[in-house]
This record gives structure tokens, C-alpha cells and sequence, in this order.
């Protein structure tokens, strides 16, 4: 299954991503550069559509990171302690805190995750989740 695959490689898509930024050389990595943008894409700004697919594919639950103010941050499916978007499997604990650490930097404070039901979250995002 996916999520067997996934538990060899977690954790590793936030390292690429970490290294690639850090020593990033688009002239000689446009394969990776681009691939990274995708990622970036899937993973701030088109989470909720990625999550809703992942949802139907897999029937994980589906959790959201709300700030202290009740605002959406992100979504992500939760496979036992492990979250699974755009960065694949990563501990959740590691998720909560990456979305908490952009929050920060842009005026938000905390990162709560709740669980949704797909009609809720169909409910909160059906701009977004529109076939």
C-alpha cells in the first residue's frame, strides 16, 4: 500500500526541500526546481484540493490547522502520527510546527489540528474543491 511506501521515505520531502533552498542552483537543477514548485504549490495555496483527493484515494481522516483565531492553515490526511501532503509523510508534529513557524512569520499565532469530516471540509472550502 501508499502508506507503507511512505513510511520508508518520511520526513525526507521536508529534508529536500530544507537542502534544495539552501543550496539551490536553478541553471543546473530546473528538474528539481520545478519539481519543488509543485510541491510548494500542492502545499501552500492548493493543500485543501490535495487533501480532499488524498481523502477519497486513501479514506484517511482529514485534519485541518486552525490558528488561535479559528483560521484555516492548512490540511493534511493523519495516518497514525504522521501527516500526509504535499510533503508526503512527515510527522505531524513536524507539520504543525513548519505551518505554525509561516504563520508566525506572517501575524498569526498558534497551530491547532482538528479533525473534519469531508462534508464539513467540502462545506468550508467548496471555492476551492470545485470540480
Amino acid at each position: 500500500m501508499l502508506i507503507n511506501h511512505l513510511l520508508n521515505t518520511k520526513n525526507k520531502m521536508h529534508e529536500l526541500v530544507d537542502a534544495h533552498h539552501a543550496k539551490a542552483n536553478v541553471s543546473k537543477d530546473m528538474k528539481a526546481f520545478i519539481a519543488l514548485q509543485h510541491i510548494h504549490k500542492l502545499g501552500h495555496g492548493q493543500c485543501h484540493s490535495l487533501t480532499l483527493a488524498l481523502h477519497d484515494f486513501t479514506d484517511l481522516p482529514i485534519y485541518l490547522l486552525v490558528d488561535n483565531n479559528g483560521e484555516s492553515m492548512h490540511s493534511y490526511l493523519k495516518y497514525k502520527d504522521y501527516s500526509l501532503d504535499a510533503y508526503l509523510l512527515s510527522d505531524e508534529s513536524l507539520t504543525i510546527s513548519f505551518y505554525e513557524s509561516i504563520g508566525n512569520k506572517n501575524g498569526r499565532c498558534g497551530s491547532h489540528p482538528i479533525m473534519v469530516t469531508r462534508k464539513l471540509f467540502l462545506k468550508s472550502f467548496e471555492n476551492v474543491c470545485a470540480p
